[in-house]
């Protein structure tokens, strides 16, 4: 047959089993998906050109891949589903540039992650945060202080800009680049957070310049130097390092703030959260007593550590006149 390097008997032949197979004349239809899934001029993309995951072209992954690469998270059931997110974002952006076919995407085959919305929201107590602070690096406290006070995810400290700390007009401003829900907010310094950053602001550069598996270093490093074994020479007893609580800085300074206002709205638009999340996850966890003794761990002057007063004060009105610790 002209154009096909073919006799006519096998052509025929092959066109009878493709026809039993198919269920039909759906020849022609199915030559074109084939054509469609497997490009005979597909660039090829490894991975590695598009992201770290897999060291393979990218349009060889398969859902077991994922599925197997998923399961090694060692992370909260949330984190796996953030991961299993960003993976699909990957296949995403290869499809839509012809990387892999169209409707390929391995990730849509993997285990959907379930989040249990009942699952309580971990938070730090004040003595525990006040722990925290005083056994991390110099450098990273206010890194923490950020998280517990401004109500900050890492991943925006991570982004943010010593230049969008506006300790003179009292709030920091978080572009919607710097967001997860990409919309930019307002958040304000209370007094004891700005004593926090002051020593540490610069006019410009990284709030924490270095990177994510730093950020995780330091965070464990952080808990682990809170605790230690008892010493018979200057007889201190064994004290038990503060577990890390995944998110619980952000859960906490919610949950306080909550406490301090009332005001679901408004903390809604501070935290970036819609006031159903806050209403749901953050009202009535702690006191406004809590919340007090929260907003009032500042660094100690001329000490080792931060303090907070043993027994709440009396309220006070507005949160900026946080109390001096002595």
């Amino acid at each position: 047959m002209r154009g096909i390097d073919l006799s006519l008997e096998l052509v025929a032949a092959k066109f009878a089993e493709a026809f039993k197979i198919l269920g039909g004349d759906r020849i022609v239809e199915a030559a074109k998906d084939f054509n469609c899934r497997h490009p005979a001029k597909r660039a090829a993309r490894s991975v590695r050109q598009v992201a770290d995951a897999f060291k393979m072209d990218i349009a060889r992954v398969t859902t077991a891949d994922v599925q197997a690469w998923l399961d090694g998270r060692e992370a909260a059931p949330r984190s796996v589903k953030n991961f299993r997110a960003a993976a699909s974002g990957l296949f995403k952006f290869a499809e839509a540039r012809g990387y892999i076919a169209k409707g390929e995407n391995p990730v849509a085959g993997t285990e959907r992650i379930k989040i249990r919305n009942s699952e309580p929201i971990a938070i730090f107590t004040p003595a525990e945060l006040r722990r925290l602070l005083a056994a991390a690096k110099n450098d990273f406290k206010p890194v923490i202080a950020l998280q517990a006070f401004a109500g900050l995810r890492s991943a925006e400290v991570m982004r943010l800009d010593w230049r969008d700390v506006k300790l003179s007009r009292g709030h920091i401003e978080l572009g919607a680049n710097k967001t997860k829900t990409a919309a930019r907010r307002l958040v304000p310094i209370s007094a004891n957070l700005r004593e926090w950053l002051a020593p540490h602001a610069k006019k410009t550069g990284r709030v924490f310049a270095h990177t994510r598996a730093y950020f995780h270093v330091l965070q464990r490093d952080t808990a682990a130097a809170t605790g230690h074994e008892a010493d018979e020479k200057t007889g201190r007893a064994a004290l038990a390092a503060v577990e890390w609580k995944q998110n619980a800085l952000r859960h906490s300074a919610i949950s306080y703030r909550v406490a301090e206002t009332g005001d679901v709205n408004r903390i809604a638009l501070e935290s970036g959260n819609s006031p159903a999340m806050i209403f749901q996850h953050y009202r009535e966890l702690v006191t406004p007593e809590d919340a007090l003794l929260w907003f009032a761990i500042a660094p100690a002057k001329g000490k080792a550590a931060p303090r907070v007063p043993v027994t709440p004060p009396a309220p006070v009105a507005g949160r900026n006149r946080a109390l001096q610790m002595n």
